[in-house]
């Protein structure tokens, strides 16, 4: 499911900086508003797909309608970003070789959850080429 939120991007010393009001500790920064933007989908998307994989709520994105900016920020330019919010889980079961699994196990504690970030990185790059 595609979801999408709204980034403020504030000039600094040397670039931008950006942030998501709706996911608390999810910035960003570029040195230009479009990398900045950029920057902050795939930080935001990875935010999604790692509170997801240990199981953590992801807040809604604010409403258009309701979206405030406090007074004391100066903002250089105001975006959304599009990502996709995790399905339900399903439990499901599937043969992997010994070896294979621990493979995994030495690198990660959440075997599901390197599997479906796997998943998501072969998907993508099937995707793309």
């Amino acid at each position: 499911m595609q979801k999408q939120y709204f980034i403020v991007i504030e000039k600094g010393a040397k670039g931008f900086g950006g942030f998501f009001p709706d996911v608390p500790g999810c910035v960003t920064a570029g040195d230009t508003i479009a990398q900045t933007v950029a920057n902050g989908h795939e930080a935001l998307q990875g935010h999604i797909d790692l509170a997801s994989e240990y199981g953590e709520a992801v807040a809604p994105p604010t409403d258009p309608e309701n979206f405030e900016i406090d007074d004391d920020i100066t903002v250089a330019c105001l975006a959304m970003v599009s990502v996709s919010l995790p399905s339900p889980v399903r439990k499901v079961t599937v043969t992997i070789p010994g070896d294979i699994l621990d493979r995994i196990a030495a690198v990660s504690s959440n075997r599901s959850g390197f599997l479906a970030t796997a998943a998501r990185h072969e998907l993508d790059r099937l995707a793309e080429g």
